[in-house]
């Protein structure tokens, strides 16, 4: 019952087919812009790609000049400990170490941080640059 009310329905339902011509235009203008979005996205992986190397580089760069400083700012440290005879120096020394490896690791993520944004910034305007 419920069938042929719904051929009822349906009997003079004659959908327009479109012509071959108009879909493979519509197909191919569809296909051209998915290949379009797709060299984007591409562009974008290559220049992020860079940018996390050249902040990797540049964060390791930071880690080894502040390992090779780290002498020097341990003689500072002690410095200032000879200046407080009434602490303990052995425990002062460990809180010194603490405080500059935690020193040069924020250097290091700052300077990998600022690479990574100052790399993305100069290929986005290369890359408008050459577009125009």
């Amino acid at each position: 019952m419920e069938e042929d009310k719904i051929k009822e329905l349906f009997k003079d339902f004659q959908p327009e087919i479109s012509s071959s011509v108009r879909f493979m235009a519509k197909l191919q203008k569809n296909m051209a812009t998915v290949e379009l979005v797709k060299q984007h996205n591409l562009r974008l992986k290559k220049r992020n790609l860079l940018a996390v190397t050249v902040a990797a580089v540049s964060g390791f760069v930071m880690g080894v000049i502040m390992t090779i400083l780290f002498p020097i700012m341990m003689n500072k440290i002690c410095a200032l400990s000879i200046s407080f005879a009434h602490l303990n120096v052995g425990s002062l020394s460990v809180y010194g170490n603490i405080a500059v490896w935690s020193l040069m690791v924020v250097i290091c993520i700052i300077t990998a941080l600022n690479a990574y944004e100052i790399t993305l910034a100069r290929l986005s305007a290369a890359e408008s640059k050459a577009s125009r």
